[in-house]
C-alpha cells in the first residue's frame, strides 16, 4: 500500500486535489488533522511498540502497525472521522496544508512502514494566496509570511530525503491549463504510478469534482486587493525572497510573479 500526504499553502487547492484523487475506488485520501494532537501519534505508537516488544502479540502488530497509524490519522480529522476501509485500497493518506513543518512526525510514523511517502505540495503566486487565507481567516500578512517560509524550507529538507517522493501542484498553473485532463493525469495520476487511467477519464474526474473549499463556495468574499503596507511587506521581506529562490531554483516554478 502507498501512503499519500497532499500539503503545502493553505488556500492552494489541497481540498480539490484531494477530491480528484478520492474519485478512483481504490485510493482514500482523509481530511485535514489537528497539528497538536497528530504530534502526539509517536508517543502513542512508542508505548505501543514497547508493549508488544518482545511478545507473542508482536509479529501480528508490526503487520498491521501502518494500517493502525492511519486510522488514529483517521480518528484525528477535523472530517470524517470514519476509518479507512482497506479491502481492495492500493493508497491511502491524508492532505494537510502545513503538515510538511510536521516532517519528524511523518518520518517517525512511517519511515518503517513504506519505502516512500508521496507528498504533493501545493502552491500558488503569495499575494493572491495571502489575499485568500486572510478573506477566510484573517491571518496577518507578517504570520503569512513566517508560516510560508518555514513550510518551503520544510519542503526542501523533504526533496532532500530519500523517503519522499515530491510533488508540486501549482494552482496557477492548474487553473490556467485548458486541458486539466492533461494535467491530473500528469502531475497526480502518473506520479502516483496509477496506470490505466486515461486523460478523457480524468477529464470526467475533474468535471465531476467541485472545489468545495473555494472561498465562495464557503460564502465569504474574497478580498481583491492588498494593503499598502501588505504589499510592501511581501515585497521588501529578505527571508521571504532568499526562500522562494530556493523554491524557484528547486522546483522552476516563481511564486512572486
Amino acid at each position: 500500500m502507498k501512503v499519500c500526504i497532499i500539503g503545502g499553502m493553505p488556500r492552494s487547492g489541497t481540498r480539490q486535489f484531494a477530491d480528484i484523487l478520492n474519485r478512483l475506488d481504490y485510493v482514500t485520501i482523509k481530511g485535514e488533522v489537528y497539528t497538536n494532537s497528530f504530534k502526539s501519534i509517536p508517543g502513542f505508537i512508542t508505548s505501543a511498540n514497547n508493549d508488544h516488544d518482545g511478545k507473542w502479540t508482536e509479529p501480528s502488530y508490526l503487520k498491521n502497525r501502518l494500517k493502525t497509524i492511519l486510522n488514529i490519522i483517521a480518528g484525528i480529522s477535523k472530517g470524517s472521522n470514519a476509518p479507512f476501509n482497506f479491502n481492495n485500497c492500493d493508497i491511502s493518506g491524508f492532505k494537510c496544508p502545513y503538515i510538511e513543518i510536521q516532517k519528524n512526525t511523518i518520518d517517525f510514523l512511517f519511515k518503517e512502514e513504506v519505502d516512500k511517502v508521496y507528498f504533493f505540495y501545493c502552491s500558488r503566486n503569495i499575494k493572491d494566496n495571502f489575499l485568500s487565507y486572510k478573506s477566510n481567516f484573517g491571518i496577518s500578512v507578517k504570520n503569512y509570511v513566517d508560516k510560508t517560509i518555514i513550510s518551503i524550507r520544510s519542503l526542501l529538507k523533504m526533496s532532500n530525503d530519500t523517503m519522499y517522493r515530491v510533488k508540486i501542484l501549482n494552482l496557477d498553473d492548474f487553473i490556467r491549463t485548458k486541458n486539466k485532463g492533461v494535467f491530473i493525469k500528469d502531475n497526480i495520476f502518473d506520479f502516483l504510478e496509477i496506470e490505466h487511467v486515461s486523460e478523457d477519464e480524468c477529464n470526467l474526474i475533474y468535471t465531476d469534482t467541485t472545489n468545495r473549499n473555494a472561498t465562495e463556495s464557503v460564502g465569504k468574499a474574497r478580498l481583491t486587493a492588498l494593503t499598502n503596507f501588505e504589499d510592501d511587506y511581501l515585497l521588501h521581506h529578505i527571508q521571504l525572497h532568499e526562500t522562494l529562490d530556493f523554491f524557484r531554483n528547486q522546483y522552476g516554478i516563481s511564486l512572486l510573479a
